[in-house]
């Protein structure tokens, strides 16, 4: 194989190589974000339960208080009976007190009812803050994890672009920047090789002669349908 397909197809190496750093460290920040949102929802259903146990237990005072004042007004026709002296007075002071009770009764129950819930809102209360414990010592785990990924691939990419740099002093200017436009313009890739009788890049079909000029290993010839270099590889 021709010299300077060797070098391009090593270059190649090289820029892909960087390429896949250049991705796997453009891809952590979202990673990082997919952690702190993960967090966030624990956090914030932890923090709606602690607001349910508030309005549950604001809602049962508030009960506990409108039975108060019910035992206080039945405490007090319960006093008035003593005073009345007609008998329709004394039923209907009777009837004002049955009806308090009942009152006092309905209210009782719902307070049951909101007793049930609050109970049931502390034990997930509970679980809900012992995952977000949980969480928060896993989400910060990773992501000291992922930025330690972070800034070894910075350091990798630094590297490998030292390294290029070092390797295209020994390349043609003209090969050079021709191999540059095409790959900028392609993928990320220049060179393809030869696959059957078609681009391997592109899979288009290659006439004979394309084929014949290739295996010559002379001058670089181009796909004619997405214009990569095209080479053969080595039985």
């Amino acid at each position: 194989m021709k010299e300077e397909f060797k070098q391009l197809i090593a270059l190649q190496d090289k820029d892909s190589a960087i390429d896949i750093a250049k991705a796997k460290t453009a891809a952590i920040p979202a990673r990082i974000e997919e952690q702190k949102t993960l967090l966030a929802a624990i956090k914030l259903a932890f923090e709606q339960s602690k607001q349910n146990m508030t309005r549950l237990t604001l809602a049962k005072k508030e009960k506990e208080m409108e039975v108060t004042t019910i035992e206080s007004a039945i405490s007090k026709h319960s006093g008035e009976l003593n005073a009345v002296k007609s008998n329709d007075a004394y039923k209907a002071l009777l009837s004002e007190i049955e009806i308090e009770k009942q009152k006092k009764y309905s209210v009782e129950d719902e307070i049951i009812v909101i007793m049930e819930e609050l109970e049931k809102e502390s034990i997930s209360a509970k679980t809900k803050e012992k995952e977000a414990k949980e969480k928060e010592a896993e989400a910060g785990s990773v992501i000291d994890a992922l930025n330690a990924e972070q800034k070894q691939t910075i350091e990798k990419i630094a590297a490998l672009e030292a390294e290029r740099a070092e390797f295209i002093k020994h390349i043609p200017e003209n090969i050079l920047s021709k191999y540059d436009y095409i790959r900028s313009n392609r993928g990320g890739s220049a060179l393809v090789p030869i696959i059957g009788e078609n681009c391997g890049g592109c899979h288009f079909a290659l006439r004979q002669a394309t084929i014949n000029e290739v295996s010559k290993a002379g001058d670089f010839v181009f796909c004619d349908s997405c214009s990569r270099i095209l080479y053969k590889k080595p039985e």
